[in-house]
């Protein structure tokens, strides 16, 4: 058994999909500047689904990033072609 537990911040992907006002790229990554700034260390930021079915997650974050270690923080989720409407 492990004694470590890695906790996954989804908010920026799982959170935004289901708004109904679509944010902008800057605006998603403000948030996830807030995130690593309030100490979070993992973060599922971007999901890329079709945008017509997902349009909050349409930009993909556009490959931009203007937050520090950014890399070693993020993970994105890519769904299957089994299942998709």
């Amino acid at each position: 058994m492990t004694s470590k537990i890695e906790i996954v911040e989804v908010g920026p992907r799982d959170g935004l999909q289901n708004e109904d006002v679509l944010l902008t790229t800057d605006q998603k990554l403000n948030l996830i500047d807030h995130l690593i700034a309030s100490g979070v260390t993992r973060i599922e930021a971007v999901s890329f689904a079709h945008p017509k079915y997902v349009p909050q997650m349409a930009d993909g974050l556009c490959g931009r990033t203007n937050s520090q270690s950014l890399f070693n923080r993020l993970s994105s989720y890519t769904p299957a072609n089994e299942g998709r409407a």
